[in-house]
């Protein structure tokens, strides 16, 4: 998952800020941190602390920040191809989004098939892509015309997939399955389920089961479905 921060029409002055920390059994971080505009409505600040040495524990350590006036600059989240899964770098990302400034946010698996697929709540565009992981905390954008509120929280998840006879519990949406899992797989995660030949699997299109595979696996996802 990225956060990139698109840009909009504005202006934007700073004035020198004075950043003072102390790291636990470590050295003292203390430096002048001196913003300069990237963009209207989106500034950029770099502190370095610490020094080389056989402990790592010393640094040195390059610290960015960024300042956002949320009146005139947007923030977009956005994920690696579009899908719910795959791999790209933040520079390839923020390019295709013409973004100011991108970070690399959230956690995802770097290996195998499931390779890019968020390991906890990811929500894009409204639509819910993964579930949250351990209650981990989580951060949220609401936009509201020319306003934008950043929100924190812990969420959980619970859902259930119902016929007229019976309901079952949901473990979790786009993402490999553990023994005895019910998963949800939805157009935004990719193509195909990407999964084994090791269960069953239900076709769904406008609520109704269209088809049922069993023993097959990797079944093609509809757009409607």
């Amino acid at each position: 998952m990225l956060l990139v921060l698109l840009f909009a029409l504005g202006a934007c002055l700073s004035s020198p800020q004075t950043v003072e920390a102390q790291a636990p059994d470590g050295p003292r971080f203390t430096g002048s941190l001196k913003f300069q505009e990237v963009s209207p409505g989106i500034e950029h600040g770099q502190i370095s602390s610490g020094f080389a040495s056989k402990d790592e524990l010393t640094g040195p350590w390059f610290i960015n920040v960024l300042r956002i006036d949320l009146s005139r600059a947007t923030l977009k989240l956005v994920h690696a191809l579009d899908e719910g899964v795959g791999l790209e770098t933040v520079s390839s990302m923020a390019t295709r989004y013409r973004a100011a400034a991108a970070i690399n946010g959230g956690y995802f698996r770097t290996t195998g098939t499931y390779r890019g697929e968020s390991i906890g709540l990811l929500l894009l565009e409204g639509k819910l892509i993964s579930e949250p992981n351990n209650e981990r905390a989580g951060v949220g954008l609401i936009s509201s015309g020319n306003n934008t509120e950043v929100v924190f929280g812990h969420l959980k998840f619970s859902g259930q997939v119902s016929t007229a006879r019976t309901k079952h519990n949901v473990q979790g949406l786009n993402r490999p399955l553990s023994p005895d899992d019910l998963i949800i797989f939805t157009p935004e995660f990719h193509r195909t389920t990407l999964t084994n030949p090791n269960g069953i699997e239900v076709v769904v299109r406008r609520n109704r089961v269209i088809t049922v595979f069993d023993l097959k696996g990797s079944s093609q996802i509809p757009s409607d479905g």
